[in-house]
Protein backbone atom coordinates (compact mmCIF):
# COMPACT_ATOMS: atom_id res chain seq x y z
CA UNK A 1 0.00 0.00 0.00
CA UNK A 2 3.07 2.38 0.69
CA UNK A 3 3.81 2.36 -3.27
CA UNK A 4 0.32 3.20 -4.36
CA UNK A 5 -0.02 6.43 -1.79
CA UNK A 6 3.53 7.74 -2.35
CA UNK A 7 2.69 7.09 -6.57
CA UNK A 8 -0.55 9.15 -6.50
CA UNK A 9 0.75 11.76 -4.16
CA UNK A 10 3.75 12.58 -6.27
CA UNK A 11 1.99 12.56 -9.55
CA UNK A 12 -0.56 14.93 -7.84
CA UNK A 13 1.65 17.52 -7.17
CA UNK A 14 3.21 17.49 -10.65
CA UNK A 15 -0.18 17.53 -12.25
CA UNK A 16 -2.26 20.25 -10.41
CA UNK A 17 -2.12 22.69 -13.40
CA UNK A 18 -3.85 20.03 -15.52
CA UNK A 19 -6.18 19.10 -12.72
CA UNK A 20 -7.74 22.29 -12.63
CA UNK A 21 -8.40 22.85 -16.43
CA UNK A 22 -10.87 20.09 -16.51
CA UNK A 23 -12.47 20.49 -13.45
CA UNK A 24 -13.38 23.70 -14.98
CA UNK A 25 -14.40 21.51 -17.99
CA UNK A 26 -16.63 19.19 -15.47
CA UNK A 27 -18.11 22.63 -13.55
CA UNK A 28 -19.71 23.11 -16.67
CA UNK A 29 -21.58 20.43 -17.50
CA UNK A 30 -25.32 21.42 -18.27
CA UNK A 31 -28.46 19.14 -18.50
CA UNK A 32 -28.17 18.82 -22.25
CA UNK A 33 -29.35 15.37 -23.75
CA UNK A 34 -26.51 12.63 -22.78
CA UNK A 35 -24.56 10.96 -25.61
CA UNK A 36 -25.09 7.33 -26.54
CA UNK A 37 -22.83 5.04 -27.61
CA UNK A 38 -23.72 1.47 -29.23
CA UNK A 39 -21.86 -1.02 -26.50
CA UNK A 40 -20.23 -3.77 -28.86
CA UNK A 41 -18.10 -5.41 -26.17
CA UNK A 42 -15.47 -7.50 -28.01
CA UNK A 43 -17.33 -7.68 -31.15
CA UNK A 44 -15.72 -4.95 -33.21
CA UNK A 45 -16.53 -6.22 -36.25
CA UNK A 46 -19.78 -5.21 -35.62
CA UNK A 47 -19.70 -1.83 -35.74
CA UNK A 48 -18.98 -2.22 -40.20
CA UNK A 49 -22.70 -3.40 -40.35
CA UNK A 50 -24.96 -0.21 -41.85
CA UNK A 51 -27.83 -1.58 -39.34
CA UNK A 52 -25.34 0.45 -36.45
CA UNK A 53 -23.70 3.28 -38.83
CA UNK A 54 -26.30 4.78 -40.25
CA UNK A 55 -28.13 5.50 -36.69
CA UNK A 56 -28.04 9.01 -36.15
CA UNK A 57 -29.06 9.28 -32.72
CA UNK A 58 -25.72 7.45 -31.83
CA UNK A 59 -22.06 9.48 -31.24
CA UNK A 60 -20.63 6.40 -31.61
CA UNK A 61 -19.19 2.61 -30.65
CA UNK A 62 -17.92 1.43 -27.51
CA UNK A 63 -15.53 -0.90 -28.05
CA UNK A 64 -13.86 -3.51 -25.63
CA UNK A 65 -10.10 -4.44 -26.08
CA UNK A 66 -7.89 -6.46 -23.68
CA UNK A 67 -4.94 -5.96 -22.58
CA UNK A 68 -3.80 -8.86 -23.99
CA UNK A 69 -4.53 -8.07 -27.23
CA UNK A 70 -2.88 -4.39 -27.10
CA UNK A 71 0.49 -6.18 -25.45
CA UNK A 72 1.82 -9.37 -27.40
CA UNK A 73 4.57 -9.15 -26.02
CA UNK A 74 6.13 -7.31 -23.09
CA UNK A 75 6.74 -3.79 -24.38
CA UNK A 76 5.46 -4.83 -28.03
CA UNK A 77 2.19 -2.90 -28.62
CA UNK A 78 -0.14 -3.76 -31.09
CA UNK A 79 -2.50 -0.98 -31.49
CA UNK A 80 -3.84 -1.66 -35.03
CA UNK A 81 -7.10 -2.41 -34.37
CA UNK A 82 -7.83 0.63 -32.07
CA UNK A 83 -6.22 2.65 -35.37
CA UNK A 84 -8.53 0.81 -37.93
CA UNK A 85 -11.62 1.26 -36.09
CA UNK A 86 -10.91 4.83 -35.22
CA UNK A 87 -10.66 5.40 -39.00
CA UNK A 88 -13.92 3.82 -40.00
CA UNK A 89 -16.01 5.60 -37.60
CA UNK A 90 -14.59 8.63 -38.33
CA UNK A 91 -15.33 8.00 -41.74
CA UNK A 92 -19.22 7.40 -41.17
CA UNK A 93 -19.24 10.63 -38.85
CA UNK A 94 -18.90 8.94 -35.40
CA UNK A 95 -16.77 8.40 -32.55
CA UNK A 96 -14.99 5.34 -30.60
CA UNK A 97 -15.21 4.58 -26.78
CA UNK A 98 -12.71 2.10 -25.92
CA UNK A 99 -12.82 0.13 -22.74
CA UNK A 100 -9.49 -1.64 -21.86
CA UNK A 101 -10.28 -5.10 -20.25
CA UNK A 102 -8.12 -6.61 -17.43
CA UNK A 103 -11.06 -8.95 -16.28
CA UNK A 104 -12.99 -11.70 -17.27
CA UNK A 105 -15.95 -13.51 -16.26
CA UNK A 106 -15.61 -16.68 -17.85
CA UNK A 107 -12.83 -19.62 -16.58
CA UNK A 108 -11.78 -19.75 -20.28
CA UNK A 109 -10.45 -16.47 -20.61
CA UNK A 110 -7.23 -14.81 -19.38
CA UNK A 111 -7.32 -11.12 -20.51
CA UNK A 112 -4.08 -10.29 -19.37
CA UNK A 113 -0.71 -10.49 -21.28
CA UNK A 114 1.04 -14.30 -21.39
CA UNK A 115 4.58 -12.88 -20.18
CA UNK A 116 2.94 -11.41 -17.16
CA UNK A 117 1.67 -15.11 -16.00
CA UNK A 118 4.78 -16.44 -16.98
CA UNK A 119 7.28 -14.24 -15.22
CA UNK A 120 7.88 -14.98 -11.64
CA UNK A 121 8.02 -11.11 -10.54
CA UNK A 122 4.17 -11.27 -11.17
CA UNK A 123 3.31 -13.43 -8.79
CA UNK A 124 0.77 -15.48 -11.32
CA UNK A 125 -0.34 -12.34 -12.65
CA UNK A 126 -4.01 -12.82 -12.88
CA UNK A 127 -6.15 -14.86 -9.67
CA UNK A 128 -9.54 -16.33 -9.89
CA UNK A 129 -12.67 -14.35 -8.66
CA UNK A 130 -15.60 -16.36 -6.97
CA UNK A 131 -19.45 -16.65 -6.44
CA UNK A 132 -20.80 -17.65 -3.20
CA UNK A 133 -23.90 -19.31 -1.62
CA UNK A 134 -23.36 -16.85 1.56
CA UNK A 135 -21.25 -14.43 3.22
CA UNK A 136 -19.80 -17.36 4.82
CA UNK A 137 -17.93 -18.19 1.74
CA UNK A 138 -19.40 -21.54 1.47
CA UNK A 139 -19.99 -23.46 -2.20
CA UNK A 140 -17.24 -21.46 -4.14
CA UNK A 141 -17.87 -21.10 -8.34
CA UNK A 142 -15.03 -19.93 -10.29
CA UNK A 143 -16.17 -16.36 -12.04
CA UNK A 144 -13.20 -15.61 -14.22
CA UNK A 145 -10.13 -13.97 -14.09
CA UNK A 146 -8.72 -10.77 -12.64
CA UNK A 147 -5.09 -9.26 -13.00
CA UNK A 148 -3.40 -8.49 -10.24
CA UNK A 149 -4.29 -4.78 -9.87
CA UNK A 150 -2.93 -4.40 -6.30
CA UNK A 151 0.22 -6.13 -7.33
CA UNK A 152 2.59 -3.47 -7.97
CA UNK A 153 4.72 -4.93 -10.54
CA UNK A 154 1.58 -6.11 -12.17
CA UNK A 155 0.32 -2.45 -12.00
CA UNK A 156 3.62 -0.97 -13.19
CA UNK A 157 2.92 -2.50 -16.59
CA UNK A 158 -0.56 -2.04 -16.70
CA UNK A 159 -0.11 1.73 -16.21
CA UNK A 160 2.87 1.70 -18.66
CA UNK A 161 0.02 0.31 -21.37
CA UNK A 162 -2.37 3.29 -20.51
CA UNK A 163 0.87 5.51 -20.69
CA UNK A 164 1.40 4.32 -24.91
CA UNK A 165 -2.47 4.57 -25.17
CA UNK A 166 -2.50 8.38 -24.37
CA UNK A 167 0.26 9.07 -26.53
CA UNK A 168 -1.26 7.76 -29.48
CA UNK A 169 -5.13 8.44 -28.86
CA UNK A 170 -5.82 11.38 -26.62
CA UNK A 171 -8.06 13.54 -28.68
CA UNK A 172 -8.39 10.85 -31.11
CA UNK A 173 -11.03 9.27 -29.27
CA UNK A 174 -14.61 9.97 -28.04
CA UNK A 175 -12.94 8.59 -24.73
CA UNK A 176 -11.65 5.70 -22.34
CA UNK A 177 -13.46 3.70 -19.65
CA UNK A 178 -11.63 1.12 -16.92
CA UNK A 179 -13.20 -1.81 -15.98
CA UNK A 180 -15.65 -2.35 -12.96
CA UNK A 181 -14.04 -1.82 -9.59
CA UNK A 182 -16.15 -4.80 -8.17
CA UNK A 183 -13.76 -8.20 -7.38
CA UNK A 184 -15.28 -10.48 -5.43
CA UNK A 185 -12.86 -13.08 -3.59
CA UNK A 186 -15.64 -13.56 -0.41
CA UNK A 187 -15.76 -11.82 2.82
CA UNK A 188 -13.65 -14.09 5.28
CA UNK A 189 -10.37 -13.53 4.04
CA UNK A 190 -10.44 -18.02 3.23
CA UNK A 191 -10.34 -16.89 -0.71
CA UNK A 192 -8.38 -13.63 -0.93
CA UNK A 193 -5.49 -13.87 -3.13
CA UNK A 194 -2.04 -13.44 -2.18
CA UNK A 195 -1.10 -9.55 -1.10
CA UNK A 196 -4.51 -8.40 -1.72
CA UNK A 197 -6.22 -6.51 1.07
CA UNK A 198 -9.19 -4.63 0.60
CA UNK A 199 -6.93 -1.44 1.73
CA UNK A 200 -4.44 -1.72 -0.96
CA UNK A 201 -6.89 -2.71 -3.45
CA UNK A 202 -8.59 0.50 -3.07
CA UNK A 203 -4.48 2.34 -3.19
CA UNK A 204 -4.36 -0.06 -6.59
CA UNK A 205 -7.39 1.75 -8.24
CA UNK A 206 -6.55 5.16 -7.35
CA UNK A 207 -2.76 4.45 -9.08
CA UNK A 208 -4.88 3.62 -11.91
CA UNK A 209 -7.09 6.06 -12.38
CA UNK A 210 -4.30 8.97 -11.39
CA UNK A 211 -2.11 7.04 -14.66
CA UNK A 212 -5.09 6.92 -16.89
CA UNK A 213 -5.72 10.31 -15.97
CA UNK A 214 -2.08 11.67 -16.71
CA UNK A 215 -2.08 10.07 -20.16
CA UNK A 216 -5.67 11.50 -21.28
CA UNK A 217 -5.76 14.92 -21.09
CA UNK A 218 -8.21 15.70 -23.90
CA UNK A 219 -10.23 12.22 -24.25
CA UNK A 220 -12.78 11.72 -21.37
CA UNK A 221 -11.89 9.13 -18.63
CA UNK A 222 -14.20 6.87 -17.17
CA UNK A 223 -13.51 4.68 -13.91
CA UNK A 224 -16.48 2.16 -13.42
CA UNK A 225 -17.25 1.87 -10.03
CA UNK A 226 -19.71 -0.34 -8.60
CA UNK A 227 -18.65 -1.61 -5.55
CA UNK A 228 -15.70 -1.97 -3.51
CA UNK A 229 -14.44 -5.60 -1.56
CA UNK A 230 -14.50 -5.06 2.33
CA UNK A 231 -17.13 -3.13 2.35
CA UNK A 232 -21.28 -3.57 1.80
CA UNK A 233 -23.55 -0.39 2.14
CA UNK A 234 -24.45 1.02 4.21
CA UNK A 235 -24.32 -1.37 6.65
CA UNK A 236 -20.66 -2.08 6.82
CA UNK A 237 -19.52 1.26 5.18
CA UNK A 238 -15.68 1.11 5.14
CA UNK A 239 -15.39 4.60 3.13
CA UNK A 240 -13.78 2.36 0.07
CA UNK A 241 -16.02 3.30 -3.06
CA UNK A 242 -16.47 7.14 -1.32
CA UNK A 243 -12.77 7.18 -1.45
CA UNK A 244 -12.58 6.27 -5.23
CA UNK A 245 -15.81 9.17 -6.10
CA UNK A 246 -13.74 11.66 -3.93
CA UNK A 247 -10.44 10.79 -5.90
CA UNK A 248 -11.85 10.92 -9.47
CA UNK A 249 -13.56 14.30 -8.88
CA UNK A 250 -10.06 15.23 -6.90
CA UNK A 251 -8.25 14.78 -10.32
CA UNK A 252 -10.97 15.46 -12.86
CA UNK A 253 -11.90 11.73 -14.25
CA UNK A 254 -15.44 10.44 -14.49
CA UNK A 255 -17.03 7.87 -13.00
CA UNK A 256 -19.79 5.17 -14.61
CA UNK A 257 -20.59 1.74 -14.31
CA UNK A 258 -22.25 -1.09 -15.68
CA UNK A 259 -25.56 -2.44 -14.88
CA UNK A 260 -28.44 0.49 -15.44
CA UNK A 261 -30.81 -1.56 -13.58
CA UNK A 262 -33.30 1.16 -11.73
CA UNK A 263 -33.88 1.06 -8.10
CA UNK A 264 -32.00 -2.43 -7.30
CA UNK A 265 -30.85 -2.11 -4.10
CA UNK A 266 -27.50 -2.95 -3.98
CA UNK A 267 -26.66 -0.78 -6.75
CA UNK A 268 -28.91 2.06 -4.93
CA UNK A 269 -26.78 1.72 -1.76
CA UNK A 270 -23.49 1.92 -3.93
CA UNK A 271 -22.73 3.58 -7.19
CA UNK A 272 -26.18 5.21 -7.88
CA UNK A 273 -26.27 6.94 -4.42
CA UNK A 274 -22.76 8.30 -4.96
CA UNK A 275 -23.20 9.46 -8.62
CA UNK A 276 -26.20 11.24 -6.73
CA UNK A 277 -23.88 12.97 -4.37
CA UNK A 278 -21.49 14.00 -6.53
CA UNK A 279 -23.96 15.57 -9.70
CA UNK A 280 -22.57 18.50 -11.27
CA UNK A 281 -19.44 17.62 -10.19
CA UNK A 282 -18.31 14.24 -12.22
CA UNK A 283 -18.68 13.16 -15.63
CA UNK A 284 -20.69 10.28 -15.54
CA UNK A 285 -21.64 7.34 -18.19
CA UNK A 286 -23.03 4.43 -17.50
CA UNK A 287 -23.79 1.23 -19.69
CA UNK A 288 -26.76 -0.85 -20.33
CA UNK A 289 -25.64 -4.28 -20.61
CA UNK A 290 -26.99 -7.49 -22.22
CA UNK A 291 -29.55 -8.68 -19.84
CA UNK A 292 -30.27 -5.36 -18.13
CA UNK A 293 -33.32 -5.10 -20.50
CA UNK A 294 -35.79 -7.93 -18.81
CA UNK A 295 -35.11 -7.00 -15.57
CA UNK A 296 -38.17 -5.93 -12.97
CA UNK A 297 -38.50 -2.31 -12.26
CA UNK A 298 -38.33 -2.59 -8.06
CA UNK A 299 -39.94 0.43 -8.12
CA UNK A 300 -43.30 -1.07 -9.84
CA UNK A 301 -42.81 -4.72 -9.85
CA UNK A 302 -43.14 -5.09 -12.94
CA UNK A 303 -41.03 -5.32 -15.88
CA UNK A 304 -38.65 -3.01 -17.13
CA UNK A 305 -38.81 -0.88 -20.55
CA UNK A 306 -36.34 0.69 -22.06
CA UNK A 307 -38.27 4.38 -21.79
CA UNK A 308 -37.69 3.21 -17.74
CA UNK A 309 -34.22 2.70 -18.26
CA UNK A 310 -33.36 6.09 -20.24
CA UNK A 311 -35.29 7.90 -17.65
CA UNK A 312 -33.33 7.01 -14.74
CA UNK A 313 -30.38 7.25 -16.58
CA UNK A 314 -30.86 10.74 -18.13
CA UNK A 315 -32.54 12.08 -14.71
CA UNK A 316 -31.56 10.39 -11.56
CA UNK A 317 -28.29 9.56 -12.61
CA UNK A 318 -27.56 12.09 -14.90
CA UNK A 319 -25.73 10.39 -17.49
CA UNK A 320 -23.72 12.16 -19.77
CA UNK A 321 -22.54 9.06 -22.01
CA UNK A 322 -25.40 5.81 -21.77
CA UNK A 323 -23.65 2.80 -23.95
CA UNK A 324 -26.14 0.59 -24.84
CA UNK A 325 -26.30 -3.17 -25.68
CA UNK A 326 -27.63 -3.99 -28.95
CA UNK A 327 -29.49 -6.47 -27.58
CA UNK A 328 -32.80 -7.81 -29.02
CA UNK A 329 -35.68 -7.13 -29.62
CA UNK A 330 -35.34 -4.19 -27.52
CA UNK A 331 -32.88 -2.64 -29.26
CA UNK A 332 -34.56 -2.22 -32.22
CA UNK A 333 -38.45 -2.05 -31.14
CA UNK A 334 -38.16 0.21 -28.16
CA UNK A 335 -34.67 1.44 -28.39
CA UNK A 336 -34.36 3.03 -31.85
CA UNK A 337 -38.10 4.58 -31.99
CA UNK A 338 -37.67 5.99 -28.37
CA UNK A 339 -34.16 7.94 -29.33
CA UNK A 340 -35.79 9.12 -32.46
CA UNK A 341 -38.66 10.93 -30.92
CA UNK A 342 -38.06 15.03 -30.52
CA UNK A 343 -36.18 15.83 -27.02
CA UNK A 344 -38.68 17.45 -25.15
CA UNK A 345 -40.60 13.98 -25.52
CA UNK A 346 -37.87 12.21 -23.89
Amino acid sequence: MKYFQIFYFCMLIISCSGTHKISEAVNQKTTAKPEHYVFFGLDREEIRKSSFYNLKEFSGAQIAYTWKSLEIEKDLYDFSAIEKDIVFLANKGKKLFIQIMDTSFNVKHIFVPDYICKEPQYNGGVNLQYTFDDDMDTNPKEAGWTARRWDTAVANRFHKLIGELGKQFDGKIGGINFQETSVDFGSTGTWHPSGFTPENYLEAVKSTMYAARSAFNQSTVIQYANFMPGEWLPLHDKGYLAAVFEYAAHIGIGIGGPDIIPYRLGQMNHGYYFARQYQGKLVFGFAVQEGNYDQINMKTNAPLTVEEIYDFAKHYLCADYIFWHPQEPYFTKELKPLLRKTPHKI
